[in-house]
């Protein structure tokens, strides 16, 4: 390595998941072409990496917020391009990321054309935050994992289930929801007292998203309700996840027993992933608050 170049992830290399770095290179020849990499291995065993071939400015500086990529796993100005351009090593493998108490750690390097590694530096990217407090829980047929924020609380909560073909069709999900005979399926949406934020991706080639969304959506307006907000990405596939990981566009999916397409095409799934999580958040901040009168469940 070069002692002269030098590697930075701004504003610290220790971050959460959800934060984005700015990478930045100095020490390099004037208009120096150089290959910046990020490579990190999964829960799994299986390495992600990435490239992006990047022209010096005169004075041998090198920041992704400004300076596009000429080649490699992504072309343009991308400040994030290098994380979510990350491809797997093997064919259809999906980042694995579980383990909330290891952070996603990823190896950030510079090389010349030669291949030489002129500098690096590691970027931790945390899944939990300082202070808070995980308990799994195990009760009867429940299995799940309580995540409490430090201070005294009460705090509002957010329950996240997991169901796997749930939405609109209910476990008739292979069906039409539109045809005659499934209508007794269809869920009724809008009998729902709080409000709602639905999200689908327009190019999702395991559930037509959009359609349900839209079918959603007809059917509260129907009912004259107005208690929901939805959002559609163009260009996202199936995996809307949180935001800054790897691009998954296929993998096996564990139900179907068989490789299967997610669709999306990777910088406008990446640019979905963090519209999405922002509107999220926005979407708790405003609807979600804590009754410090009410300390008692009401379930």
């Amino acid at each position: 390595m070069s002692s002269q170049v030098r590697l930075s992830l701004l504003p610290r290399a220790r971050c959460m998941f959800d934060e984005p770095v700015q990478v930045k290179v100095a020490g390099l020849r004037s208009r120096q072409v150089v290959t910046l990499r990020a490579r990190s291995t999964d829960e799994k065993g299986v390495v992600f990496s990435s490239s992006a071939t990047v022209r010096a400015d005169g004075s041998g500086r090198i920041d992704l917020e400004r300076d596009p990529s000429l080649g490699g796993t992504y072309t343009g100005v991308e400040p994030m391009g290098l994380l979510w351009s990350m491809r797997p090593d093997a064919l259809h493998k999906r980042f694995q990321r579980t383990k909330s108490l290891n952070p996603h750690v990823v190896k950030f390097s510079v090389h010349e054309e030669e291949g030489g590694m002129l500098a690096e530096a590691t970027n931790e990217r945390l899944l939990i935050g300082d202070g808070v407090i995980r308990r799994p829980i195990k009760e009867g047929n429940i299995r799940g994992v309580v995540f409490t924020p430090p201070g005294e609380g009460p705090f509002p909560a957010v329950l996240d289930l997991y169901t796997f073909g749930g939405g609109l069709s209910g476990k008739k999900v292979l069906n039409d929801p539109r045809a005659e005979e499934n209508e007794a399926t269809l869920i009724p949406v809008e009998r729902a007292e709080g409000r709602l934020l639905f999200a689908a991706s327009e190019d999702d080639l395991n559930w037509d998203s959009k359609a349900y969304v839209d079918m959603m959506v007809e059917r509260l307006q129907r009912h004259g309700k107005d208690n929901f907000e939805s959002v559609c990405y163009p260009g996202a596939g199936h995996y809307l996840e949180p935001p800054y990981g790897p691009y998954c566009p296929s993998s096996l999916h564990g139900v179907a027993g068989r490789v299967v397409l997610w669709g999306g095409e990777a910088r406008s799934h990446a640019a979905a992933e963090v519209h999405l999580w922002k509107k999220i958040q926005e979407f708790f901040r405003t609807h979600l608050s804590c009754d410090t009168t009410q300390t008692k469940a009401k379930l």
